[in-house]
């Protein structure tokens, strides 16, 4: 029985936590969030008991399941995998290529387990889209795109997620999904990008709206267009 240990206690959260109270091979022994009523109310719900302190149930478990802001991955991340856990983090890793690479050393150096949890690069589209290509049913690859238009009123201001700071903004936050299964599904390294971005702060990190083309070896090319401040939601994906 694989003990596993909860950090953060929101929406994501909840949902991992069910799966793995359910699963036989596993036990969610602990939730921590420095929200104590709403992480008592998931304790509850998974007959496990709750920290404030996301330290204090690392040496109870031996996996965490780290879904809190994005702004704390990095050192949820690093400090579990420092104290010998293994990790499924929530993208993304972390809000800059330096907490990134931060957290790849720590898991390469306790040699733990690891898993970034990019959810829909392993929905049952994109495993029968990636069969497909892989068993050369319907040819060679040469164009991947995807849309992925909503409106979060205005970009979710008033929530950590509407700090690019913390949240790395639409990027991070949602649509990084996207890029990852074009990438997943090509299966070859990115070669070329092209990106641009609208944003309503003048922040570094600000971005409302995205552009991406993603060139690939063999003259595959991916594009993708995402926004959370579009008054029409559009979603497709496709292949050519």
């Amino acid at each position: 029985m694989i003990r596993i240990g909860v950090i953060g206690a929101g929406k994501n959260a909840t949902g991992h936590a069910k799966y793995f109270a359910q699963n036989p091979r596993t036990q969610v022994v602990a939730v921590a969030d420095v929200n104590c009523e709403l992480g008592q109310g998931l304790a509850d719900a998974v007959g496990a008991r709750c920290v404030s302190d996301y330290r204090e149930l690392l040496d109870a478990v031996d996996a965490v399941v780290i879904s809190s802001p994005n702004q704390f991955h990095r050192e949820h991340a690093v400090q579990s995998a420092r104290a010998g856990k293994h990790v499924l983090c929530e993208k993304p890793m972390g809000i800059n290529l330096e907490e990134a690479r931060e957290i790849d050393t720590a898991i390469r150096e306790t040699h733990v387990k690891s898993l970034v949890a990019f959810s829909v690069r392993f929905g049952g589209l994109l495993r029968t889209m990636t069969r497909a290509i892989d068993e050369g049913r319907i040819g060679e690859l040469v164009s991947i795109w995807s849309r992925r238009l909503c409106f979060a009123s205005p970009a979710r201001e008033g929530t950590w997620r509407g700090n690019p700071a913390w949240s790395g903004g639409l990027l991070y936050e949602i649509n990084i999904h996207e890029l990852d299964w074009m990438m997943h599904l090509a299966g070859r390294p990115v070669r070329s990008v092209y990106a641009r971005k609208w944003a309503r702060l003048d922040h570094p990190r600000a971005n409302d709206h995205l552009w991406f083309t993603l060139g690939f070896d063999k003259g595959l090319t991916a594009t993708h267009e995402g926004s959370w401040m579009a008054p029409t939601p559009n979603y497709y994906r496709g292949v050519q």
